[in-house]
């Protein structure tokens, strides 16, 4: 069902709708997210974000409402009266020991842990960006995030609650509940502010930092407190590692490295990795610890445990991994949402320089489309000119690629 229905959906789904889509993630809706505050910060207005939180959102979708959803957007009575099939008289029950309740039937609500559920979750919640500009909300699964940019806080204040009423009237009339207990407010670019909201008759006040998607945002935006959390939460792993190394074959050590170290730097890397020095330092001296506890090696240096591990440091592979993005924007394999980032750069003639990209006119020098315009700048053009994401991906295994941030000056 869901391989016949995903083509369809596809042609009327917002392209700001990141969440249970194929190539999608939290980082493509994180990158979209902070480009529009650089963007407006650059400009010298102020910005505010509301973050909001849906109560077990899909265990409270109405099934008429859903269907009733379903059919205006083009799905005929055969296809309702089969998905009508699947999510009525669901029957459930709960199991203690060798106690069991009695069977009750669920009202509303699409079924967890299928794999039609979240798209029926993502049909279900479109009808959002109808009602509000596309540039002013970011979303993912249940979680929404309202922005809004003046000229004065007060005025994004202002702004901002009224945005939170209408979201909360969509909410209630969708049968949806609102977590306000769980609402977070945050001015970027607007350090130690101390600004509240009332919302939904809750005082809300704001934070220095917020976690939105498992990242952590501050008002800096210079994510070192993000860094700080992640490079705990390795060395807190590095050090079990180190405790048990000796009884562990080195495959063994491997996959723990891989699966429980490693794995933690591998989360919406695009949007920290142009981070500050000292947070860089930080990185690559947790990351050598990691090397060592894997080999159980503390004698080499962190160059030479980079060769024997075969890898590089991380921000050399963010960078490869910031120019796939590129890549796939380029070519539009990757998420609409990127599609037009990247701008080619305009020449009156046809010069060998065509495949240069305009770089971007604001004060965010380290935000992710600009150094990915200035990077993409700097590698030859037969590495671009390829046709394949596999190829460019080896071509670039290939190649020293040049970066310009602060880190690497």
């Amino acid at each position: 069902m869901v391989n016949q229905m995903l083509p369809f959906l596809d042609t009327f789904l917002s392209k700001f709708l990141c969440g249970f889509r194929k190539g999608h993630s939290t980082q493509h809706a994180l990158i979209n997210l902070l480009r529009r505050w650089q963007n407006h910060l650059s400009s010298g207005d102020k910005v505010g974000a509301l973050l909001m939180d849906l109560s077990k959102a899909f265990d409270v979708l109405p099934h008429n409402l859903l269907l009733a959803k379903l059919q205006a957007y083009g799905f005929e009575s055969p296809s309702l009266n089969l998905i009508q099939s699947y999510i009525f008289n669901r029957n459930h029950l709960v199991r203690i020991s060798s106690i069991f309740s009695e069977w009750l039937t669920a009202k509303s609500g699409v079924p967890q842990g299928s794999v039609l559920g979240p798209i029926l979750f993502n049909v279900f919640i479109n009808d959002m960006f109808i009602i509000f500009n596309e540039d002013d909300i970011c979303t993912f699964a249940d979680d929404n995030t309202l922005s809004e940019a003046g000229k004065t806080l007060e005025i994004v204040c202002t702004m901002l609650s009224k945005k939170a009423k209408l979201m909360l009237d969509w909410y209630a009339q969708n049968s949806l509940v609102a977590n306000s207990a769980k609402f977070q407010v945050i001015f970027p670019g607007s350090p130690k502010c101390n600004i509240s909201l009332i919302i939904n008759g809750s005082i809300i006040d704001s934070s220095e930092i917020v976690k939105l998607l498992g990242v952590l945002i501050d008002d800096k935006l210079c994510f070192y407190p993000h860094l700080l959390h992640i490079t705990s939460n390795a060395n807190n792993k590095i050090k079990a590692l180190m405790r048990i190394r000796t009884i562990l074959s080195q495959e063994k050590r491997d996959i723990l490295y891989f699966t429980f170290i490693m794995s933690i730097f591998n989360y919406c890397p695009l949007i920290w990795m142009f981070c500050s020095k000292t947070a860089h330092a930080l990185i690559n001296k947790t990351h050598y610890r990691a090397l060592k506890a894997r080999f159980s090696n503390f004698t080499e240096s962190f160059e030479k445990l980079l060769v024997r591990s075969n890898s590089i440091k991380i921000h050399d592979r963010n960078i490869k991994l910031m120019l796939c993005e590129v890549f796939k924007s380029q070519k539009k394999l990757g998420p609409k949402i990127l599609h037009d980032i990247f701008e080619t750069k305009k020449r009156p003639y046809a010069l060998r320089s065509g495949d240069l990209l305009e770089i971007p006119n604001y004060a965010f020098t380290d935000s992710f489309d600009f150094r990915a315009t200035m990077t993409w700048n700097e590698i030859p053009s037969v590495i671009k000119s390829v046709e394949t994401l596999l190829d460019f991906k080896n071509k670039l295994d290939e190649t020293t690629i040049s970066c310009r941030c602060n880190y690497c000056r």
